[in-house]
């Protein structure tokens, strides 16, 4: 046998066990897996939308163990780059504007905002607030075109457990797991398999924190207008700065902050 048709002999069974391994490593089951594929078609079906999502999450303290927070976040996405949050919790009151051009971060509490220029995107907006400035998104995983695709690569099992009813929704129930996290999703079967309901158990993080969101009030391709999206400056609010992984913005007041 020549060299060449060895080297291509080898390179083909180095891919059949590469693909066995992959199979054997993974238990995804395809009804599961075509579920969560319907949910990410349909948004991204979408020119427009608003939901209201409940949050729930533990944190470390120091003298408690885990201890859980909460936000309740009302949403308003116009594709491809109009964007507003208005978010109320743990963390107070505030708000985030995309107008495509300018994304605006407000505090309700402090009365203070910062304006940076806008990545041109609903998710690229999100992903620069989220890991730059630490401003979190809660629940916005279905969001991204690659949502389903990410879940199938990394999930080392990936099941179909039925229809149940969440919140007097007709729901189906999905369950996964990777290295990391065992996760669920509840899928409306009334509204084209829209997010109800997502919880993630994250197992291998010291004290086993977990996560919850509920989703409610879905609208889609709604009338929004264009105004809805333009962050108008209170009177009297100062400006601030967001910094970079504070987690928290607004440490550092601008030169030309107002009193």
């Amino acid at each position: 046998m020549s060299s060449a048709k060895m080297i291509a002999l080898k390179l083909c069974l180095l891919t059949v066990i590469q693909a066995t391994a992959q199979t054997q490593r993974q238990d995804i089951d395809s009804a599961a897996l075509f579920l969560l594929q319907r949910t990410t078609a349909t948004i991204l079906q979408m020119t427009a939308c608003s939901f209201r999502i409940t949050t729930s999450y533990d944190m470390a303290n120091g003298q408690a163990g885990l201890v859980k927070h909460s936000t309740l976040d009302d949403v308003f996405m116009k594709f491809p780059g109009k964007l507003l949050v208005i978010s109320s919790g743990d963390k107070g009151r505030r708000g985030l504007w995309c107008d495509d051009s300018i994304l605006s971060y407000y505090s309700y509490d402090h009365n203070n905002y910062a304006t940076i220029s806008a990545p041109g995107s609903i998710i690229a907006a999100i992903d620069t607030v989220s890991k730059t400035f630490g401003i979190d998104f809660p629940g916005v995983d279905f969001f991204y075109p690659d949502f389903a695709a990410a879940i199938a690569a990394s999930a080392q099992s990936l099941l179909y457990l039925g229809q149940t009813p969440v919140n007097g929704e007709s729901c189906v129930h999905i369950a996964g797991r990777d290295q990391e996290k065992s996760y669920e999703f509840w899928l409306s079967m009334e509204q084209w398999f829209l997010p109800v309901k997502i919880s993630i158990h994250y197992y291998h993080t010291q004290g086993g924190p977990q996560y919850e969101a509920s989703y409610s009030n879905w609208h889609v391709n709604p009338n929004l207008s264009n105004a809805l999206f333009d962050f108008v400056i209170p009177p009297r609010a100062g400006k601030i700065r967001l910094l970079p992984s504070s987690g928290e913005p607004g440490e550092q007041p601008d030169q030309n902050t107002r009193p």
